[in-house]
């Protein structure tokens, strides 16, 4: 079963020794570099993008509190937190919804069930008959939300609710 044993290995590589080993009492340090110029500007301006990305965050944020009713916990807001494309995606889609469903109140919840899902529903607060608010939530997404669900990954579904 072993066969030829010139040519097999263990795979370790005992080539180069290490001087500095940790029961030794003083151990050399390799002089630090100095960082560069031009490494020093680009994490300044990866903070300066950090920034500007929750400025816009935020912006977004706001945007979605125009067309959308929040409840008063923070479980949208930690799951929009989470979910950094769906303020924009939901900004996109209120013209759309607005279209469809008139002047509908939309509201926001988040929901986790008991395996850790978490979900976002934007539901149409629908006074009226139920066939409509079905006909007109099809054509939404016929038209507009099958074509853009992409970046919501899952974790948004437009639904009514019967008040």
């Amino acid at each position: 079963m072993n066969g030829v044993l010139d040519n097999q290995t263990s795979g370790n590589d005992w080539g180069i020794p290490i001087h500095a080993m940790l029961h030794e009492r003083i151990q050399k340090v390799k002089a630090e570099t100095a960082i560069s110029h031009r490494q020093c500007s680009f994490i300044r301006d990866v903070e300066t993008q950090m920034q500007q990305f929750e400025k816009e965050y935020q912006a977004a944020v706001a945007e979605v509190r125009k067309f959308y009713v929040l409840p008063n916990d923070l479980s949208v807001l930690d799951f929009l937190n989470d979910h950094r494309a769906l303020p924009q995606l939901l900004i996109d889609a209120a013209p759309q919804l607005k279209k469809y469903f008139g002047d509908t109140v939309f509201t926001l919840r988040a929901t986790s069930d008991e395996y850790g899902w978490q979900s976002l529903y934007a539901d149409a607060m629908w006074t009226g008959d139920a066939r409509d608010a079905v006909r007109f939530l099809d054509k939404f997404e016929d038209e507009w939300w099958i074509p853009n669900c992409r970046s919501a990954r899952g974790a948004l579904t437009f639904t009514y609710r019967l008040v």
